[in-house]
């Protein structure tokens, strides 16, 4: 359907690419309010389904953060990725403990239903409170997972549970989580666990000094671009390292569980970290910029990081011994609301806008209840004491579990310490299937949304996520917020036409583009389509992706005349599964087929150095369905000769020759005698008598034929008579040239 259309001149000629040069990038304005009405969901909150009993018995109890991806080829396509139903991966542990080893598990996201669950990958067994991170290492297509080990520090394996390697040293008790990301932008990417860094093979490549948790409980690291280089460092406790180790900088402080975000709209990252019963700030130089007691005391969990209060500023939450709190910017508290975690006082908390209304909730589990907060006000919109956990670093994460379009909470409990109803995973969506739509993917503890692509690949340059969203711990879609939409734009383009002598003959366009709106647009579709009449028919599709505020230009894209046809060409650019706040940018009319007219005199045959027919294309009549016109010094046939001097082509220009249409006429042709021809273009013919040429036409030695003699001793009366003959000769001869 056309709407809104830029038209360009019809018929536009195009220059001829071999001095060409394409338009430049275009510059593209956001308008900041590119965003739809939003559609408020309701919040009825409602359980899907649990996972309460293992394959592995009395390995259900979850004291570990889940995590979220494509791990199964359930469309049977042969690849595993963001098409498939998401899978969940946790580790369970027995009665015995989250200190002793445990069992790897796989559910379907859709249903709970097991997809595997093991307790022994290539030897080693995870630690049964262990965590667990998903992201494809070495970048071939095929998803990966990393666990802590039970006697060794990390284990990775491949999507089904087989062993890829093994290494390194438990963090603190063991219960630290790997983190991946890739450092140095080669496609192969890292594992940390602490301060322990190990390349896609697993081979140790840095290691440093610091970076352990409060108390040695087990460390969880995280990745970000510190320096703003382009390349990732490791926030390890108190300091941040260089892939090889080599230390940037440590604050001095307690050491702790990191998290990154732009606290104060520099641009650059801090890192905001609990430990030791604080939280603490500090700026991106090592910088200490604040430092806090976590409010009603107690270690503090892993921090989250998010617009709570939707004042366009970043806030910090917090759960602590008896409270989950939510800091400032400056380190003052917002809110603070009361729980119950007396036995680690390190749970995490995640945050989702599920109405979105544009109000952040938080979601919290303590030892008896799952709790969502207003991020607000921390007015309490659920709390369902169903839930046990003897707690640890684990919170509940939030993705799209089962592709249906709304987010759904993935809780972990354990009656480990307690004796309450869930041990297991529990999936919580909302009756109404209103909550906002979110990720299929969670991959690790130290989740932001820029750190792991939907099908699980890890971006080789990780876009620094405090400027795109500045959370953490925080879900959403990668697009942005459910309300932004992107505003797709075509500018501009450019055309030049390929060589003449090339076939078929192309058209090369190159295309404008801009997405002016606040979402990114992903693998938008570029459709070539042509008009014939009322006919439409699809010429080609190509895909674009442009993040808000980006212009670009695109192509060249290749069209021949099949392809353009005898009518318009036009090109479409929309959106995938995001809505464009302005349709009536998006398409643009190429025009009729642009390839320059190469028959300039118009004789219907092009130019020689088009593969054409027509030697000389100022003149009409010049071309190879021309006839040769006698004398005018032209190649008329275009048949690489001129015969203009030589028409019978004898080897005598028509000064020398006699008769220029009878090849057998020219000065070296032998005379035929008496046939009234000078075939030898001597001015005369030749007797049959064997005479020469000046002899008169007839016997001259026959006085009875012609009354005189043929030769000089003819007599002087013969004289006259001989030039008689002569011209009488000649224009019997002309007479019969003319006939």
């Amino acid at each position: 359907m056309l709407l809104a259309l830029t038209l360009p001149a019809l018929a536009q000629e195009a220059d001829w690419c071999d001095s060409y040069l394409p338009p430049e990038a275009p510059d593209v304005v956001v308008d900041d309010g590119c965003q739809s009405e939003p559609r408020i969901g309701t919040f009825n909150p409602t359980v899907e389904w649990q996972w309460l009993a293992s394959s592995a018995t009395g390995y259900n109890h979850v004291m570990s953060t889940p995590t979220v991806g494509n791990l199964t080829d359930d469309n049977n396509d042969g690849v595993i990725d963001d098409a498939d139903v998401p899978d969940i991966l946790f580790v369970g542990h027995g009665y015995h403990g989250w200190s002793s080893y445990g069992y790897v598990t796989l559910l379907s996201g859709d249903s709970g239903a097991e997809h595997w669950v093991t307790g022994d990958i290539g030897g080693y067994s995870a630690i049964g409170g262990a965590g667990t991170a998903i992201g494809d290492l070495e970048g071939d297509g095929s998803p990966d997972f990393c666990v802590t080990g039970y006697t060794v520090g990390v284990i990775c394996a491949e999507y089904d549970g087989t062993l890829k390697w093994a290494a390194g040293t438990p963090p603190g008790y063991g219960a630290g989580y790997p983190t991946i990301g890739d450092m140095d932008g080669d496609g192969c990417a890292e594992v940390a666990i602490g301060a322990q860094i190990f390349d896609c093979t697993g081979a140790l490549v840095g290691q440093g000094a610091y970076g352990d948790s409060d108390l040695g409980l087990g460390a969880i690291s995280v990745m970000a671009d510190m320096d703003v280089d382009g390349q990732l460092e490791l926030v390890a406790g108190n300091a941040v390292y260089e892939r090889d180790g080599t230390l940037v900088w440590s604050d001095g402080g307690a050491e702790g569980y990191p998290a990154v975000g732009d606290f104060d709209a520099d641009g650059l990252p801090e890192v905001v970290r609990t430990g030791n019963s604080y939280v603490t700030l500090t700026d991106d130089d090592g910088t200490i910029l604040w430092t806090v007691a976590v409010y009603g005391g107690g270690r503090g969990g892993p921090p989250t990081v998010a617009d709570f209060d939707g004042d366009d500023a970043p806030e910090v939450g917090v759960a602590g011994a008896y409270y989950y709190t939510v800091y400032e910017g400056d380190g003052s508290i917002l809110w603070s609301q009361a729980v119950i975690d007396t036995t680690s006082n390190a749970t995490g908390s995640s945050v989702f806008d599920f109405e979105g209304d544009g109000r952040a909730e938080v979601v919290y589990a303590d030892e008896y209840t799952l709790f969502v907060f207003d991020g607000a006000t921390g007015g309490i919109l659920l709390s369902d004491t169903h839930h046990d956990s003897g707690t640890w670093f684990e919170y509940p994460v939030i993705a799209d579990v089962d592709q249906d379009g709304s987010s759904e909470i993935v809780l972990p409990s354990n009656t480990y310490r307690t004796s309450g109803d869930w041990a297991g995973i529990t999936v919580i969506g909302d009756l109404d299937d209103s909550w906002m739509p979110s990720r299929p993917i969670w991959n690790q503890h130290s989740y932001h949304i820029t750190n792991v692509n939907d099908d699980g690949s890890i971006p080789a340059v990780e876009t620094e996520n405090w400027l795109s969203w500045n959370n953490f711990r925080s879900a959403g879609l990668a697009t942005g917020p459910s309300d932004w939409q992107v505003d797709l734009e075509i500018l501009g383009e450019g055309r030049c036409a390929g060589a003449c002598a090339d076939e078929p003959r192309v058209v090369e366009v190159w295309l404008q583009v801009g997405n002016a709106g606040l979402a990114d647009a992903v693998d938008a579709e570029l459709t070539f389509y042509r008009y014939v009449g009322n006919a439409v028919t699809l010429v080609g599709t190509h895909t674009v992706s442009l993040a808000s505020g980006e212009g670009t230009l695109v192509g060249p894209y290749a069209f021949t005349w099949d392809d353009w046809g005898d009518g318009d060409l036009w090109v479409s650019l929309s959106p995938v599964d995001v809505n464009d706040c302005d349709w009536d940018n998006q398409e643009w009319n190429l025009g009729w087929w642009p390839y320059p007219e190469v028959d300039a005199d118009g004789d219907g045959y092009d130019p020689a150095e088009c593969g054409g027919d027509d030697c000389d294309d100022t003149d009409p009549y010049v071309n190879a369905g021309a006839a040769e016109v006698p004398y005018d010094g032209a190649d008329n046939d275009c048949d690489e000769s001129t015969p203009d001097d030589d028409l019978d082509a004898d080897g005598y220009p028509h000064v020398e020759d006699c008769d220029d249409e009878d090849p057998a006429v020219n000065p070296d042709a032998d005379d035929v005698p008496d046939n009234g021809v000078d075939e030898d273009c001597d001015g005369l013919d030749a007797v049959s008598d064997g005479g020469d040429d000046t002899g008169v036409v007839g016997d001259g030695d026959d006085p009875d034929k012609c009354g005189c003699a043929s030769g000089p001793g003819g007599g002087p009366e013969a004289g006259w008579l001989l030039a008689l003959a002569a011209a009488v000769t000649l224009r019997r001869r002309r007479g019969n040239k003319s006939a």
